[in-house]
């Protein structure tokens, strides 16, 4: 993504952390290996590392989190059942619901080049 960025320009991530150890059901239900995220200083040190200073950056609260995941679960309730990729979505977000809560979260990382 760096390389679209002017000099000067910023940059808006939005990715997931590991904020506690990830329960077995919830990896077998979300399909997600669990090496496919960092904890939040580690996901702090992979944008540092990235050649982009850091400007800010905030993990969401349960409370956004359970926002964003319940939104998201209702709009692909109501999408066509045969969207695509509808129900493996709906499948990580019942997972993230019931098992993720206290262990994925989401981190805002604000980015200059």
């Amino acid at each position: 993504l760096t390389r679209w960025l002017k000099p000067g320009g910023y940059l808006l991530l939005g990715h997931g952390f590991w904020s506690g150890a990830p329960p077995r059901p919830w990896l077998e239900a979300s399909g997600i290996p669990e090496d496919t995220f960092t904890d939040w200083p580690g996901l702090l040190g992979q944008a540092q590392s990235s050649g982009l200073t850091l400007v800010r950056a905030t993990p969401c609260t349960t409370a956004d989190w359970d926002h964003f995941e319940g939104t998201l679960r209702t709009n692909l309730l109501a999408s066509p059942p045969d969207t695509p990729g509808r129900d493996a979505r709906l499948r990580f977000v019942d997972a993230q619901l019931r098992w993720g809560r206290d262990c994925l979260g989401l981190g805002l990382v604000l980015l200059q080049r």
